[in-house]
């Protein structure tokens, strides 16, 4: 069931993140086209349109992230019965090693 509700939360997360690179890298890679080739108006534009996008886009993905690890940690804390020892158990007999 919560594989099913988080499916649209990781498609979201990484759709952001997505949007997010992509449209930082058109704004880093305009900006430094409209100052090699003297053009203050590609700057200007950029800063306009192509920031908000990307500053939407990590936001999106800044919210996803806090659901998703939300959950993990709700996962963690209700650990399921698979058999295999717990961490502490793992390491076998007490060798503590006082006397040598």
């Amino acid at each position: 069931m919560r594989s099913v509700v988080l499916r649209p939360v990781w498609f979201l997360f990484w759709a952001g993140l997505a949007v997010f690179l992509l449209s930082g890298a058109v704004v880093v890679f305009g900006r430094l086209a409209g100052v090699l080739l003297v053009r203050p108006g590609w700057i200007t534009a950029l800063s306009a349109g192509a920031s908000s996008v990307a500053f939407t886009g990590s936001a999106l993905c800044v919210c996803c992230a806090f659901v998703l690890q939300y959950t993990a940690k709700v996962r963690a804390r209700q650990p399921e019965d698979t058999g295999v020892p717990a961490p502490e158990d793992a390491d076998g007999p007490d060798t503590d090693r006082k006397g040598v």
